[in-house]
């Protein structure tokens, strides 16, 4: 289904890299970002560049079948695809040779609407000045030299065709500053009781447990701050 940009977001219920990928990181949600879907003007070509350059691998999987195409309204298209996967996270890459792909328009800037680009990212130092150089080699242009930023480092660059690519070695300890790790820590504990609702939550020793803890009296404090409500935090 397309977003208020017309940009298409596809839904899946079961995940697609089950048996290929890492499990989810955060099995606390509900869903989770698993691949991103690229048209390229040369499959292979390209699929040589991502794996020689950025480290990307490539699996023995199809993600669409031939008649997943009407759903985007490319019924009776002929096409060409690859999944390249990093981590928890896969790019289907797709050549179509009907109707033949457009290229960008002239004038054509990264910052125009759609999806801007991806991002591979290296949780080692010496692995991200590894690739870096081995994307060059591989045919990528960054855009200059790494910038070191403390809280990671990071350089963009640039295939022949134009794609972006994003790489990035965020730092560990700062994980909860940028966004790859929950602000808080999240935690799943069950108990089954059978009894009346109103006697099973005073009785149950993980309610008592949890009354006792640093984080239901933070929660306790936030609901009764003056001025707080479901936009507050």
């Amino acid at each position: 289904m397309p977003d208020p940009d017309g940009n298409l977001v596809e839904l899946l219920e079961r995940d697609p890299l089950a048996h290929v990928a890492p499990p989810p990181q955060r099995p606390d949600l509900g869903a989770t970002v698993r691949f991103l879907t690229v048209s390229v003007p040369n499959l292979e070509a390209f699929c040589e560049r991502a794996e020689r350059g950025i480290g990307l691998v490539r699996e023995d999987l199809e993600l669409h079948a031939p008649d997943h195409d009407r759903l985007w309204a490319h019924e009776g298209s002929s096409r060409r695809s690859t999944v390249l996967r990093g981590g928890g996270v896969a790019l289907d890459v797709v050549q179509y040779n009907r109707p033949e792909a457009r290229s960008w328009p002239d004038g054509y800037r990264l910052s125009d609407l759609g999806y801007m680009n991806v991002a591979v990212g290296f949780r080692d130092t010496g692995e991200f000045d590894r690739w870096f150089a081995n994307a060059q080699t591989a045919g990528w242009t960054p855009h200059g030299k790494p910038l070191e930023v403390g809280i990671f480092k990071v350089m963009y660059v640039d295939d022949v065709d134009g794609f972006d690519v994003e790489m990035l070695r965020p730092r560990t300890w700062a994980d909860r500053l940028t966004g790859f790790a929950p602000s808080m820590p999240y935690a799943v504990a069950e108990q089954h009781v059978n009894a009346p609702p109103q006697r099973s939550g005073n009785r149950s020793p993980i309610w008592r447990e949890w009354k006792r803890s640093p984080a239901c009296r933070y929660k306790s404090t936030r609901r009764h701050r003056p001025g707080s409500g479901p936009s507050a935090g």
